[in-house]
Order: structure tokens, then C-alpha cells, then sequence
């Protein structure tokens, strides 16, 4: 059975850590040209830090956890 997490643009989430700010995910990160296998290269998120500026890291899916919708 397929328990793989799947994220797309535009998808709510957070880090697996309880202190985590929830960020949005604003690209899905794959490479591979041509006859190469297409492998994902990470997961682009912005958030607002305690400043309020706008913050943009790539993770690894390992790390994130999708936010249920309310």
C-alpha cells in the first residue's frame, strides 16, 4: 500500500516539529533532463517570520506534514 505524502503548489504545512510556523508551499522541485529519471529535489515554502518578513526555505519531504484544512 502507497502511504507516500504528496505536496503541491499552494498546499499548507508544517514542520514536523510542534513549534513550526505553518508555510505554504509555493514549488515542488524536480530534476531531470531528458532520458534521466525525474527525482524530486525538495519543497519550496514561504512563511511570515516573528517580524513579519518574508521567509523561503527548500526542505526535504521528510521533514514537513500537510495541515488539515478547518
Amino acid at each position: 500500500m502507497d502511504n507516500k505524502v504528496y505536496f503541491n503548489e499552494g498546499d499548507t504545512v508544517k514542520l514536523k516539529r510542534l513549534d513550526s510556523p505553518e508555510m505554504m508551499v509555493v514549488s515542488v522541485g524536480i530534476v531531470g533532463r531528458g532520458d534521466q529519471e525525474r527525482t524530486l529535489d525538495g519543497i519550496w515554502c514561504i512563511w511570515f517570520d516573528s517580524h513579519l518578513h518574508v521567509q523561503e526555505y527548500k526542505f526535504n519531504t521528510k521533514d514537513l506534514v500537510k495541515v488539515k484544512k478547518r
